[in-house]
C-alpha cells in the first residue's frame, strides 16, 4: 500500500494514509452528555456553597455594610455601621 510521489516511475515511495475514522453519534452524544452533567454538578454545588454561606458577612457586628467603594488597584473598600473598614483585593 504505497503510491508514488509524482504519479510517475520514478521518485520516493510514501506509504499510503489510512482512511480517517468517523465518530459515531453515539460518542458525541455521551461527550455532550457528560459535559452538561459536570456543568450541573459545578452549578449545583455553587448554589450549595451559597446556601451554606448566606449568613457569613463582612462586618464583625453581622450587618451589612453601609457603603462600599473600589480603588484603582481593584481593592474594594467596605464601611461598616460601627466605623470599621474592611477591605477586601480581588
Amino acid at each position: 500500500m504505497s503510491r508514488k510521489l509524482d504519479g510517475g516511475s520514478e521518485g520516493a515511495e510514501v506509504p499510503a494514509l489510512p482512511a480517517p475514522q468517523r465518530t459515531g453519534l453515539r460518542n458525541k452524544r455521551t461527550a455532550v452528555l457528560l459535559l452538561a452533567a459536570a456543568c450541573a454538578v459545578v452549578f449545583a454545588a455553587g448554589v450549595f456553597s451559597g446556601w451554606l454561606h448566606r449568613h457569613d458577612t463582612i462586618c464583625k457586628d453581622g450587618k451589612a455594610p453601609v457603603a462600599q467603594r473600589s480603588d484603582l488597584l481593584g481593592n474594594t473598600e467596605f464601611r461598616c455601621h460601627n466605623g470599621q473598614t474592611v477591605t477586601l483585593s480581588s
